[in-house]
């Protein structure tokens, strides 16, 4: 009963989100978990609770990957009279919102509603309410514009959905992260990646913001989040500042130039911390290609696959234990019958629409 055992997330969309997800290829999928827990929720010193590795962790490596608790559209759509302030449509936006908040945190189990109480809130001034405080502390964006959203005529967020997660939402940031946050959709799952090798007892992090802007602006951002910035990239921010401009707009090295300077480019770059932008993997393959054509298959392959793994190209084989499961126990995440005919007619490969239709009947 793996669908089953992965719980489920209670979602407020559109009509349009629910039919992208329905129609994913794959979906519903069941989480594709880790072999077993490399990390542990505790108290970090002046950084409230984080997330350590109880273990050595390799780059590309699956942390962790769970159902998140809940995921919305990041605004309400909201109605103004022409006479409100800006102040009276701020509050009154705070309290819809804080509204509906109530209304999905209702429908959470006892211990789903826990997990998320227990989250930080950092927005707990300013008029937002305290459920809504937490989601906006916790929310990952999931990646997905919805078309249908709200619109004012400006380019706003408020199309876009988050997800708040039990677990990832106690990762803590750095401008040098060595984990970065995806959403697999077929699985409906919120997956943190290792970046980079991770030592055990180090602190697994994630960003909160761009990373490619100057400190000095990264510090404003996270002004929300109510904390100072103390990585090593913001501690001497007059020179990493210029190393990690350098770094993401250099040129890439040419085969003319060798395989010695193509690497001492790439381990210049991986000082600065920055294997979360997508010119890590554009520099990988670039050092992979030099290497290949001066001979060095073994390395040109090892640097290949470390840019897969930086471009999110990772393998999603699922376990012989997860795929031997019962097709009956895709059937426990539907609310209705209705719904779950729906979502089996969309299968398109014959056999598996055979297999799950035999396996209904047999219920």
């Amino acid at each position: 009963m793996a669908l089953a055992r992965d719980g489920k997330a209670e979602c407020m969309c559109t009509g349009w989100f629910k039919r992208m997800v329905m129609s994913t290829p794959g979906f519903p999928s069941p989480i594709l978990h880790p072999p077993k827990m490399v990390y542990e929720v505790r108290q970090v010193q002046g950084r409230g609770l984080g997330v350590l590795a109880t273990e050595d962790i390799k780059a590309g490596d699956l942390i962790l990957a769970e159902r998140p608790l809940l995921v919305k559209m990041m605004w309400n759509p909201v109605r103004y009279w022409k006479d409100m302030t800006e102040e009276e449509a701020l509050r009154g936006a705070y309290v819809d919102l804080e509204n509906t908040m109530e209304y999905i945190c209702s429908r959470l189990t006892p211990k789903d509603l826990e997990a998320y109480k227990s989250l930080h809130n950092s927005h707990d001034t300013g008029g937002a309410g305290p459920l809504t405080g937490i989601w906006r502390t916790n929310g990952f964006k999931l990646g997905v514009k919805d078309p249908s959203g709200f619109d004012d005529g400006k380019e706003i967020k408020a199309r876009e959905y988050s997800g708040v997660g039990a677990n990832a939402s106690r990762i803590n940031h750095s401008c040098s992260p060595n984990a970065a946050f995806s959403f697999d959709m077929p699985s409906f799952s919120m997956e943190i990646n290792a970046l980079r090798p991770i030592s055990k007892g180090e602190e697994i992090t994630v960003a909160y913001c761009a990373v490619k802007i100057p400190a000095a602006e990264r510090q404003n951002a996270l002004k929300p989040y109510r904390f100072t910035c103390t990585c090593p990239a913001c501690m001497n921010p007059e020179v990493s500042d210029k190393e990690r401009k350098a770094a993401a707009e250099n040129l890439l090295p040419k085969t003319s130039q060798g395989v010695k300077h193509a690497e001492e480019i790439l381990a210049a770059y991986e000082a600065t911390g920055l294997q979360c932008l997508p010119r890590y993997a554009e520099l990988l393959r670039r050092v992979a290609q030099i290497n290949r054509k001066k001979g060095y298959k073994k390395r040109a392959d090892e640097l290949d696959a470390m840019a897969d793994i930086a471009s999110g190209k990772r393998p999603r084989d699922r376990t012989p234990s997860t795929l031997g499961s019962p097709p009956e126990a895709r059937f426990m995440d539907f609310g209705s019958e209705e719904d779950m005919m729906r979502s089996i007619m969309q299968i398109g490969n014959p056999a598996e629409l055979a297999n799950m239709m035999s396996a209904l009947m047999r219920m």
